[in-house]
């Protein structure tokens, strides 16, 4: 009987375990929107969120560029924003890219966005990530979606 006992609560112990590591890892989605010509949208994890403070995350959204086959493709910056003004050590990518300059071309339809190792930050208790995407081009609008914030394994 002790040793059934004995089972039932480490096998209880498991199932909590499993329970909160899921919790954690559970992807953050972050509402997107258009970015229009010349123009800056901010995709910011929602308040509700419950980001660790001095955890890294890594964050992937698609953009969606209607007008991929014209001769000029769209050009957005794509940065991160920090409680401070001092320069961050995310990577980021472009469909593989990595976009050292914080500049990418939109040469296709479907474009994905890799963001490794941005830290959220905390201002009185409430942690947030936001990525900053900047339409460069004078004329077409692109979409940005499916944006998704998980803790980094690197």
């Amino acid at each position: 009987m002790k040793s059934k006992l004995k089972i039932l609560i480490i096998l209880g112990f498991c199932f909590l375990s499993i329970k909160t590591f899921s919790m954690d890892t559970a992807p953050i989605q972050m509402v997107g929107g258009p970015v229009k010509p010349g123009g800056t949208l901010t995709v910011t994890t929602p308040s509700t969120s419950k980001l660790k403070p001095k955890i890294y995350y890594d964050v992937k959204c698609d953009i969606i560029n209607p007008n991929y086959q014209k001769e000029y493709p769209v050009i957005l910056g794509i940065g991160t924003e920090s409680a401070t003004n001092n320069p961050t050590n995310d990577r980021i990518f472009l469909n593989g890219v990595d976009l050292l300059t914080k500049q990418g071309l939109l040469n296709r339809e479907l474009n994905k966005l890799e963001v490794f190792r941005t830290l959220g930050f905390c201002i009185n208790g409430s942690c947030k990530i936001s990525i900053v995407f900047q339409n460069l081009d004078s004329s077409d609008t692109v979409q940005v979606s499916n944006c998704t914030a998980l803790p980094s394994h690197s």
